[in-house]
């Protein structure tokens, strides 16, 4: 019986359909941005998404300059700001903005994903790099069949740590192409990308500098020795570099660096944080669907990754992995995945669902992982490559008749066009009422000063306080609240207070000398009060009236 294509005729084919698999990701980011709403859009354009955002804005269209800002405890330098800048000038609509940044991580990820798999393995199967974007679609499915657009986020957010995933991608594609090579101009790339990733966000520490030094250090071949032993020393003297550059920055008067609120290691909350991580696997796995997919193949991969990578440490010959790079690869992927994964369990901080943005990037590498294995099994067995082949278009003709699904229910163009001009009726309220009393400049509550300076149509301004209302810096240039500042909102005019989780204390009213107007409509009261200020140790002051 002959067969139905020749070899060329298959080749071209798989190639057709890894370019789709790679434009059904594309395609489901928009699709999923185009159905969002309400509660989802007040999430991912929340004030900690928006801290780019307001970056960009103050820098390139407000003029206040850089001095003063009071960035994030990892300020995410390095790909964000360069990224989000530059799709910034593009548009003037930091919604916009938002989501063709998520296409680009969605993009990029899986762009990287194929350079290291390519790299390491010279004559992989096209059909299982399908499968590698397979995997990432199954992410984003979990907001198609789950409705969780909080986890299907997690890969795509802005200043949520992304890029420092993106960045150990980078890394370990440079990591590799140095050890496959020997050149030197990848080694003195990778230094750079380590040394500026950890300056940009020391959670890049877990994601690739353990898990790369991890695997050298237990890979035991003589002939690779030389590359192994400065591969090494080049990445600990960047890591070392970067976090040193981070203190210097940090101690600097310039700009400002939040204080971590925890200790990097909390014993006394490791057993609790570990508690709860595993009731949030469990609740994902009996979700079922998209989730319960990834839990389980994560499981499966860990435990592949484990056995092969104690196979490779105890027995320096191997039947699966033909060459030093191969057990490289397995012994960095599968010692990401546990360590980025208890990072947040060994500082103590994992409390729930929320918290799983700091290790969610394991799943992907776990399901990564996965398809090496699987192509580790079988590259040798014809029959099941070929079953693998047909497998893999067929789970991407059915990610297509998903898209099509998705079109059917709802127009994608058209939701599109509602998101980018999402405009949230609180803030319309809030513009409403400062219209009518001629109010620009307020103060707030942080989660609900820069959502609404940003949304806001009519240029009011509210500015983050704690309840004291004392100025509270958190991801703000602190010169905003002060007169005689640089930039189009350089001298602000403080004359009401958004009450939202503010309570106007008897302090407070004496402050005000009693003249306080509190007007609520909907779900929003404003005390209108007479001009008031900060002075340069915080304290609110009355702005005296002039004669």
């Amino acid at each position: 019986m002959k067969r139905v294509f020749t070899k060329p005729t298959m080749r071209v084919l798989n190639r057709i359909f890894y370019i789709f698999s790679f434009l059904v990701n594309i395609v489901f980011v928009f699709q999923i941005f185009a159905d969002i709403s309400g509660l989802h859009l007040d999430y991912y354009f929340s004030s900690d998404s928006l801290y780019l955002a307001s970056i960009y804005k103050d820098l390139f269209v407000d003029h206040t300059g850089f001095e003063g800002w009071n960035l994030n405890l990892a300020p995410n330098f390095i790909p964000e700001w360069p990224v989000y800048f530059l799709i910034s000038s593009l548009s003037d609509n930091f919604r916009i903005s938002h989501i063709l940044y998520a296409v680009y991580s969605v993009f990029i990820i899986n762009l990287l994903t194929y350079g290291i798999l390519s790299r390491v393995f010279n004559k992989i199967g096209i059909s299982y790099l399908i499968l590698a974007n397979i995997g990432y679609s199954v992410f984003l499915l979990m907001y198609f069949t789950n409705g969780d657009f909080l986890c299907t986020s997690f890969l795509f957010l802005t200043g949520f740590h992304g890029g420092a995933f993106i960045m150990s991608l980078v890394a370990f594609l440079l990591f590799f192409c140095y050890l496959r090579s020997w050149k030197p101009v990848y080694l003195i790339l990778l230094f750079l990308s380590v040394f500026s990733s950890i300056v940009s966000d020391r959670l890049f520490f877990s994601l690739f500098v353990v898990p790369s030094i991890t695997a050298l250090v237990f890979v035991r071949d003589s002939g690779m020795r030389k590359p192994i032993i400065i591969s090494v020393a080049i990445i600990t003297i960047a890591t070392l570099l970067g976090f040193l550059t981070f203190s210097l920055i940090k101690g600097s008067d310039y700009i400002y660096i939040v204080a971590m609120g925890y200790r990097s290691t909390d014993f006394e909350n490791i057993i609790p944080s570990f508690s709860h991580y595993i009731d949030t696997l469990w609740q994902l796995t009996i979700l079922g669907r998209a989730k319960s997919i990834i839990v389980i193949l994560s499981a499966l991969a860990l435990i592949g990754g484990v056995f092969l990578s104690v196979k490779y440490v105890l027995f320096s010959k191997s039947t699966l992995a033909k060459n030093t790079i191969e057990k490289v690869l397995i012994l960095s992927f599968t010692t990401q995945i546990v360590f980025v994964a208890i990072t947040p369990i060994l500082n103590g901080t994992f409390l729930g669902l929320a918290h799983l943005r700091y290790n969610f990037y394991s799943f992907y590498i776990a399901i990564t992982l996965l398809m090496v294995i699987l192509y580790l099994l079988t590259r040798n067995h014809y029959k099941i490559k070929s079953v693998i082949n047909i497998v893999s278009i067929v789970i991407v003709l059915l990610l297509i008749l998903s898209i099509v699904k998705n079109e059917n229910k709802n127009n994608t163009i058209r939701g599109l066009d509602n998101t980018f001009s999402y405009y949230p009726e609180k803030v319309a309220v809030l513009d409403s009422i400062a219209s009518e009393h001629n109010l620009k400049y307020g103060v707030g509550n942080y989660w609900d000063a820069k959502y609404t300076t940003m949304f806001s149509k009519n240029n009011v301004r509210i500015y983050c306080v704690y309840k004291n209302l004392c100025p509270w810096y958190h991801v703000t240039n602190k010169h905003w609240y002060f007169k005689d500042g640089k930039g189009k909102y350089g001298n602000p005019e403080f004359r009401f207070i958004l009450l939202s989780d503010l309570d106007l204390k008897e302090s407070y009213l004496a402050i005000f000398e009693g003249n306080i107007d509190t007007i609520a409509v909907k779900d929003i009261s404003i005390a209108i009060v007479p001009e008031f200020g900060f002075t340069k140790s915080r304290k609110l002051v009355l702005i005296p009236k002039e004669e």
